[in-house]
């Protein structure tokens, strides 16, 4: 007996002063511990103080309280342990509602809290009865009755729902917490069995051991929650996370050995340094913390690492290993590469970008401005009538044939850029560039007009860099500037800059720039070219021309202004300006009674500006004239260009009631051709080729042989161009039907020609 409570008096002390170092260094240290787990120590501290204040009280009364107070205290005890055991499962954490069993344990918990606070009355839960040795009190000896069952259910139940719980939690946890809920479930075990030895053997015990066990279960779930769970995770999660990061982690000792590889290192060290001869570069050097880029073999392909090296040191400075991270950063870099080159090269066509291209130009001649070179740029003749006509897939194919034609021409010292649009340029040693080669190549590009039925042309303009230090961007302008001065001629159009191309550049601007207002301002005087009958030599009507009545340079004949106009595309409008003054004039004869014709001219780009059927047809009908009084001239250039659709547009013009001449025959290319294509109405030849032979009897028969063909076409025949009276005599030889020509007359202005040779019409 003596034994016993020796045991019991010791154990507690060294129990309570166990828990109060718990609770102490766990504030001490900020640990955090859960309210549930703090409610349980409170509640076990509590029962272990109560217990063993029973033992020693004398007083009846008061140790029945005591010991009524302590079955209490086990009672929540049990029910504490429950709500922990629950806390640690994430779902009934974040539950706040209590649930039904829980509900139902707290109100059993009540009802044998007051059955045993009147137990000292009723004495239907237990018994208490004093133990004496040698006539002196030692302790109480507590026996229980037939009612203190209805605790004990309890008290089991609320355990089963505890084992229950673990065994579910075991169930269900990862591998990785298991162990967390086993160690629990072996304490808990052990618990109830020590309470179970104690109820049956309790007259016999004396002591109740059981609440000594309770306080050591709680230490080790205080050191489970405080300690070595948070220690557990933390392991875990670092190995786990260690091992499925997408970084590599490599872990040396301070004499250099690999003692740690994660699953990322692992797939391509292999343990051997000589294959991985970058990390001696890191082990070795003195650096405690490096941090580069660097390109390493991985699955037998370059990826590019981000390498973080970092020595570790104790507190006294000594070498306790070190550790190299490793990135993949592959991707990331490829990105930035990626951005970089984008920054650089056109998106559509891969050649430089205009401000990239003319930093690398600056550069090469710096770097070696001995070297002759030429600046070439290119230019797609009316590229945005193309893309309005044709659309922007064509447009972009076009530009990608043309940006691969020149980068054909790929070598040393090259460079090429996108400049704008269709406009290209392309820095070029002097040796290097082949006239021939680059006529060749863009006619590899104008083979695509197939695809649309339309005349594509491409204009070159070359500049010879003979002062390296000169601006870039004004040798651009110079190169750009020979292509704006290139003549009408073969497909592809290859011309040099030269000073007095810019003289000729700002008379074109100020033209360009002065167009729109003298349109407005009427400044443009329709000009009258008569054409005679061959036979009566009568007047029968005239071709209408255009000068430029200028407020300071005075009357400006079109040879000044027409080309400028034509390279601005703003030669439509003035051709809708004339075809109206002819309209209006036509008019006012027929009111008079005159009946006369005068023929005006439609370019090319007519075509495409207007829909010249409804154009035509509406301009009659507004001034009320006869449709054979307004003669519609074109050149073979209109029916070359796109034979199809202007033929067709011409015949149904030519079905209304309008006169089709055909101007310049056999100045051009497929003279023929086009009168088998399309049915003209008249056919004037230029007879300035005459002069300019040296065969002029060859001449002669071959004007013969225009005439007779056109005549058995059923089409009359007009000769511009007449200037002496040989030429008259010999086309009159020849059936002409009427002449035209400064032998007869220059063109005048329209009160001129009213003055002069209407008045004969009405004789």
């Amino acid at each position: 007996m003596l034994f016993l409570k020796n045991l019991y008096i010791i154990t507690t002390i060294l129990l309570l002063t166990s828990i109060i170092i718990t609770i102490a260094f766990s504030y001490l240290n900020k640990r955090h511990t859960s309210i549930i787990l703090k409610k349980l120590q409170l509640v076990v501290f509590s029962a272990i103080i109560t217990c063993f204040i029973f033992y020693w009280v004398k007083n009846e009364f008061v140790a029945e309280l005591i010991w009524a107070s302590y079955l209490i205290l086990l009672d929540i005890t049990l029910y504490e342990i429950y709500e922990y055991i629950c806390s640690l499962d994430k779902e009934n954490e974040q539950t706040k509602k209590l649930t039904i069993h829980k509900k139902l344990y707290i109100s059993m918990i009540i009802v044998d809290a007051i059955l045993l606070f009147f137990n000292h009355k009723t004495h239907l839960s237990f018994l208490i009865n004093a133990v004496d040795i040698d006539n002196i009190f030692t302790t109480w000896i507590v026996s229980f009755n037939k009612l203190f069952l209805i605790r004990l259910l309890l008290c089991y139940l609320i355990s089963v729902a505890i084992l229950i719980h673990l065994i579910k939690d075991i169930l269900k946890s990862s591998k990785f917490n298991r162990p967390i809920y086993i160690t629990l479930l072996i304490m808990f075990l052990f618990i109830l069995l020590s309470n179970v030895i104690f109820m049956l053997t309790s007259q016999q015990l004396i002591y109740d051991f059981s609440t000594i066990i309770y306080g050591y279960l709680l230490l080790i779930v205080n050191h489970f929650s405080v300690v070595s769970i948070p220690k557990y995770i933390q392991k875990n999660l670092i190995s786990i996370s260690s091992e499925n990061i997408s970084d590599g982690i490599l872990c040396f000792d301070d004499a250099g050995n690999c003692v740690y590889l994660n699953r990322f290192a692992r797939e391509f060290y292999d343990g051997n340094r000589d294959n991985n001869v970058w990390i001696d570069s890191y082990l070795n050097s003195e650096a405690d913390v490096l941090m580069k880029t660097e390109v390493v073999d991985f699955h037998n392909e370059p990826h590019s690492f981000k390498i973080e090296f970092r020595r570790l040191r104790d507190e006294k400075g000594r070498v306790s290993g070190c550790y190299i991270k490793m990135n993949d950063c592959t991707s990331e870099v490829l990105s930035m590469q990626r951005e970089a080159y984008r920054a650089i090269h056109d998106e559509l066509t891969d050649l430089y970008t205009r401000d990239y291209f003319f930093r690398e130009m600056s550069r090469l001649l710096k770097e070696s401005p001995e070297i002759p070179r030429y600046l070439v740029c290119t230019d797609i003749k009316d590229f945005k009538l193309i893309n309005e006509l044709f659309g922007s897939d064509f447009g972009d194919r076009l530009l990608v044939r043309q940006a691969e034609m020149l980068k054909k021409a790929n070598r040393e010292g090259i460079i090429h850029g996108r400049i704008s649009g269709d406009r290209y340029a392309m820095l070029i040693p002097k040796e290097y560039y082949n006239p021939e080669l680059a006529k060749k190549n863009s006619d590899k590009i104008i083979e695509m007009e197939k695809e649309i039925n339309f005349k594509l042309v491409i204009y070159i303009g070359i500049y010879e860099i003979k002062d390296p230090t000169e601006n870039v961007h004004t040798m651009y302008d110079k190169a750009s500037l020979a292509i704006k001065n290139i003549e009408s001629g073969s497909n592809t159009s290859i011309i040099y800059y030269d000073d007095t191309l810019m003289n000729r550049l700002m008379l074109e601007k100020t033209i360009v720039n002065e167009f729109d207002m003298a349109l407005a301002e009427n400044r443009f005087e329709m000009f009258l070219q008569p054409q005679i009958d061959v036979k009566t030599k009568k007047c029968l009507g005239a071709e209408a021309l255009v000068r430029w009545n200028h407020p300071e340079r005075g009357l400006i004949a079109p040879g000044s202004f027409i080309k400028a106009l034509e390279k601005s595309d703003q030669i439509h409008k003035l051709d809708a300006y004339i075809w109206e003054k002819a309209a209006e004039r036509l008019s006012i004869w027929k009111k008079k009674g005159i009946e006369s014709y005068i023929s005006v001219n439609i370019s090319v780009k007519d075509f495409y500006y207007y829909n010249l059927y409804d154009y035509f047809t509406k301009l009659v009908e507004k001034y009320d004239i006869s449709p054979a009084s307004l003669n519609l001239e074109v050149t073979e250039s209109v029916i070359i260009n796109d034979n199809k659709n202007h033929r067709v547009i011409l015949n149904k013009l030519q079905e209304y009631g309008f006169l089709i001449e055909m101007d310049d025959f056999g100045s051009g290319y497929s003279s023929l051709n086009v009168l088998k294509d399309i049915s003209m109405n008249v056919l004037k030849i230029d007879m300035g080729f005459l002069g300019q032979t040296g065969n002029e009897d060859r001449a002669a028969l071959i004007v013969a042989s225009i005439v007779k063909m056109a005549k058995s076409l059923k089409m009359e025949v007009v000769s511009e161009g007449v200037e002496t009276k040989e030429q008259a005599e010999i086309l009159e030889k020849y059936n002409v039907d009427i002449f035209q020509g400064y032998l007869y007359s220059k063109p005048i202005p329209v009160a001129e020609f009213e003055e002069k040779y209407l008045v004969e019409v009405n004789k």
